[in-house]
């Protein structure tokens, strides 16, 4: 965020967190910077969060899409855990990527122009015995 604020970007963050704001207002962007809270599981909550974004600061160019949480069961091998244990971190990390990157892409089209970052880990490239579900995520 501070590396596109220092372009002269308008920055929209968008988090789950209700620290999300003062987040935005600890950058050094002043208007040029907002915080959105929305949960990226929920289509109503990403299309409320475009529409604030898009309202305030225009159209969207750049989505860096960093979104990602693990399992919650961090230490536990897949033989310990149910398949349960898997569905929160696999809407988050990966359904969430979509959902976002659905609703934000119609507008790059639209205006024939845009860009977009996923962050990965290295836990997807060498697997984590400790949290499979998070490396099964982000491979």
């Amino acid at each position: 965020a501070e590396g596109f604020l220092a372009e002269g970007a308008r920055v929209a963050i968008w988090d789950i967190a209700d620290t999300v704001n003062t987040t935005a207002d600890e950058l050094s962007g002043g208007p040029t910077v907002i915080g959105v809270r929305v949960d990226v599981t929920d289509d109503a909550s990403i299309a409320q969060a475009l529409e604030q974004t898009v309202g305030s600061l225009g159209a969207i160019d750049h989505l860096v899409h960093c979104a990602a949480i693990g399992s919650g069961h961090f230490g536990y091998p897949f033989t310990n855990l149910d398949p349960d244990d898997w569905s929160a971190t696999l809407d988050v990390n990966i359904m969430g990527m979509v959902r976002v990157t659905h609703a934000v892409a119609a507008g790059m089209v639209e205006q024939n122009n845009g860009t977009m970052v996923f962050l990965a880990s290295v836990a997807g490239q060498f697997g984590s015995q400790t949290d499979p579900p998070y490396s099964a995520a982000k491979a």
